[in-house]
């Protein structure tokens, strides 16, 4: 079962790759249905929030990232947390939610916690792009 899981992951995360993003939700679709364990559906949840982002639907991609947030409460991977934080926030962001810059900010802290050097650059970057768009 953790083999057809991590197979399912993989073709969603190819399909993606390809910019076949349909096909890649049918994908982490087919995770969510085959486990209740909240850390595959954490990743198959974050997973869909970024097909959906590359589709523009935005609003169901802020659904699934706080799908992907909620269910990785507890997990202590901060590393997995700050990355779903920050789609969030850039979710936000493309929405003009005002909460944007917060968890934008949240995912930057958490980042600079872990050390995550490349997580830190994500961070800046979606910082950036969130205050250009205020001017």
């Amino acid at each position: 079962k953790l083999a057809k899981l991590k197979s399912y992951n993989q073709l969603g995360m190819l399909k993606s790759n390809l910019v076949d993003f349909e096909k890649a939700i049918y994908y982490y679709n087919k995770v969510i249905s085959l486990t209740e364990d909240p850390v595959y559906q954490s990743i198959a949840n974050s997973n869909l929030g970024n097909a959906y982002f590359n589709l523009d639907e935005f609003d169901v991609a802020l659904e699934h990232y706080n799908k992907a947030l909620e269910l990785s409460q507890g997990s202590k991977d901060l590393k997995f947390e700050a990355r779903v934080i920050g789609s969030i926030g850039r979710t936000q962001s493309v929405l003009n939610l005002p909460e944007a810059e917060s968890s934008l900010l949240r995912s930057l802290r958490l980042r600079e916690e872990v050390n995550s050097d490349e997580g830190k650059f994500w961070s800046h970057l979606h910082l950036s792009e969130h205050y250009q768009k205020k001017r």
